[in-house]
Order: structure tokens, then sequence, then C-alpha cells
């Protein structure tokens, strides 16, 4: 059955327990980013929220398998969805789900071990409602350009344990672009991201035309 949504208007920012991290321990985003995060945190304290600087668990283990698991087919399922939508060109991120075909029972280690780095993130909850943090450790690249090394994008870990979460505008970098602050929270407390969210941008302007 599905869950209904609860009315992010009536969430108590009070009541929240913040986590707040600036690195994934693989690679550190620049420091305006990591600066962004530190001052969405402390306009969480001044909120009310009981706020802590700490990070989950198994960030990289949790990113690294749902890597080899999105190749374990070699590609193939990527090569399908493109060729049912009738791509002719494709994204070079389109490529991470390319490799060498991974045996059954290495499948089913990869399975066990996604499950496994899902069940130590969730532990880490029960003391926190809300998780802040980058959604990347680089501003967005020019077109054309890589987005960056290992470790550069911090959604993907959230897309893999599948909890919701946004991302909203919290600060601008010296080339002029928007840098971002991600809001992760418990499964199911969609309506309590969306509160913090609104929050945030309602202290740190909103979306503003880049001056580029």
């Amino acid at each position: 059955s599905s869950v209904p949504l609860g009315d992010y208007r009536r969430v108590d920012l009070r009541s929240l327990r913040v986590a707040w991290y600036t690195s994934n321990g693989e690679l550190d985003p620049t420091p305006e980013i990591q600066k962004a995060v530190g001052d969405c945190a402390s306009l969480m304290t001044a909120a009310g929220a009981k706020v802590a600087e700490a990070r989950p668990p198994s960030l990289k283990e949790t990113v690294e398998t749902t890597r080899k698991l999105l190749g374990a087919d070699g590609g193939a399922g990527t090569q399908r969805r493109v060729r049912k939508a009738g791509t002719k060109q494709t994204s070079p991120q389109l490529g991470l789900g390319s490799g060498a075909p991974v045996p059954s029972p290495e499948f089913g280690t990869l399975v066990e071990k996604l499950d496994e780095c899902r069940s130590q993130m969730l532990a880490f909850l029960d003391d926190y409602d809300i998780i802040l943090c980058p959604p990347s450790a680089r501003p967005a690249p020019r077109i054309g350009e890589p987005p960056g090394p290992p470790g550069w994008n911090y959604t993907w870990v959230y897309n893999a344990t599948g909890w919701p979460a946004a991302v909203v505008r919290a600060g601008t970098s010296p080339e002029g672009l928007p840098l971002g602050i991600q809001i992760v929270g418990r499964p199911w407390t969609d309506h309590v991201v969306l509160a913090v969210a609104a929050h945030i941008e309602s202290k740190t302007g909103g979306w503003q035309r880049p001056a580029i």
C-alpha cells in the first residue's frame, strides 16, 4: 500500500536531530562547498534543532558496491534502454554501467554486500532524522567536461539507499555558479526533508540567476 505524504508545513524543526558532514572521506569538496554545508548546519541550530557533526558508515563501500552492480551485466541493460528510447547519442556517464559481465555467484555476493551496507547506513538513522551534506565535491563542470574524479558525487550513495533527499541552493562559487546543500531524510519522511529544504532555501536566498 502507498505511504501518505505528511504536511511539511507542520514539521517542528526544533524536534529534529540533524547530522552534517563536509567530506565523504574519499574526496574533500571545495572550501566554498564545505562552508555552505557548515552554514546550513548553523541555520538548523538557530532553528532549534539538535545538530551534530557526524557521517554515516559505509559511504565508500555502498557506492563501490552499487557501481559494480550497475556494470554486472556488462552494460546490456543500458544498451537495451538506449535502443528502446531510440537514442542516437548517449552521455559519457552511461559508460559507468558497462564492463565485463559478472558471474552469478559474484552477483549474489554483491547484492548481499549492498544489503549489509544499507543496514549499516540505516542504523545510523537511529540517532538522526536529517543528514546535511554536499551534493557534490565540485561545482557544475563546463559542458563537455568530465564531472570529476571518484568520490565527486555525494548523491549516489543515497540513490543506493533509496532515502528521500533534496538539493537546494545554499551559496555561490568563486566562478559565480550556484552551490547546493543536500538534505537527506529517513525512509518515508519526505515531508521532513521538504520542511528542512524550505527553511534553508528561505534563509539562503533560494534560486538565483548565475552572474555568468
